[in-house]
């Protein structure tokens, strides 16, 4: 049972090295500014976002990720400025990442804007060979501690949104690094490269009623040599005050998530997933937790409220 495990484990880290660099979270749809510069500036209200997601539960080495991210519109000026510091770990492997948003909103008409982003960033690598439990224990690949690189990196993208809908395109990372990895003798070998992450995205509101909103939306994401990654949401807002809803990622997970406002301004969010891959019986699902913040010190009242 260990080996099987740990064959699951490797062939999961090689799969993260080489096609699913890029964090995702099953609540994609409050986070867009994580893969969409062009995001940033779009909320009227300066807010902080963060997110902690511990996948696959009773799987030892496991993916967890952590994200904040701050959201600052400057409207006078049509831009916006997004900084977020983001830690990922799977298995031995470990990512430090940090980056910073910069749009230029565009006014169509009334009231449909087009938002150009721009993307800087950089990521650590780390690998703790000690984490690992080796077979043997004489080889000489796992007798010390890697040490990985700094490896800057930008992208872009676009978003156009109305009152009751966004589309938007991205790529964050268009700069293929090279993962590689030093140990002390200062031998360095490459162990992979950062792939370039597209994402299509898109969402609507639907008023079913004056206390009831319904907006589906769906996230397309491709990577080069890996399987194209699907997710599609569907999600209620009750009274201005609560979302439920649950997404679906082909051939992933089944998710359920629930996210209430304790105050106007102050989001918890949660999300259960439960997981469809071969990995089911192994794990006892994947937990996402969300607090979002809106900064408003002047307690300015909007016109209308947004849904995305």
């Amino acid at each position: 049972m260990k080996r099987i495990l740990t064959l699951i484990l490797l062939v999961a880290i090689s799969w993260a090295l080489q096609a699913q660099q890029q964090m995702m979270f099953t609540q994609y749809m409050f986070n867009t500014q994580s893969f969409n510069p062009a995001y940033v500036g779009t909320y009227d209200k300066m807010s902080v976002v963060g997110l902690a997601r511990q996948q696959w539960v009773g799987i030892s080495g496991a993916p967890s990720s952590q994200t904040v991210s701050l959201n600052i519109p400057i409207r006078k000026q049509r831009i916006g400025i997004g900084l977020s510091l983001s830690n990922d770990a799977l298995g031995p492997v470990h990512e430090l990442g940090f980056s910073g948003d910069f749009s230029y909103i565009v006014h169509l008409n009334q009231s449909l804007r087009l938002s150009f982003g721009i993307k800087a960033s950089f990521a650590v690598y780390q690998t703790d060979l000690a984490k690992l439990s080796a077979i043997d224990l004489n080889d000489p690949s796992l007798a010390e501690n890697l040490r990985g690189d700094f490896m800057p990196n930008f992208g872009g993208g676009m978003y156009l949104y109305g009152e009751k809908f966004y589309v938007g395109i991205s790529t964050p990372r268009l700069v293929k690094n090279t993962i590689s990895v030093e140990n002390n003798a200062s031998t360095a070998s490459g162990v992979g490269e950062q792939k370039i992450h597209a994402f299509i995205t898109g969402g609507y509101a639907f008023k079913l009623s004056n206390n009831v909103m319904f907006r589906p939306s769906v996230l397309l994401k491709y990577v080069y040599a890996a399987p194209l990654s699907f997710d599609a949401a569907a999600n209620f807002l009750f009274y201005d005050r609560m979302w439920l809803g649950a997404s679906y990622r082909i051939g992933d997970a089944l998710s359920g998530i629930i996210q209430y406002g304790i105050t106007d301004d102050l989001w918890l969010g949660y999300s259960y997933g439960y997981s469809l891959s071969p990995l089911m019986d192994y794990n006892t699902g994947t937990h996402e937790v969300m607090l979002s913040y809106d900064i408003n010190p002047n307690k300015r009242k909007f016109k209308s409220p947004r849904y995305f």
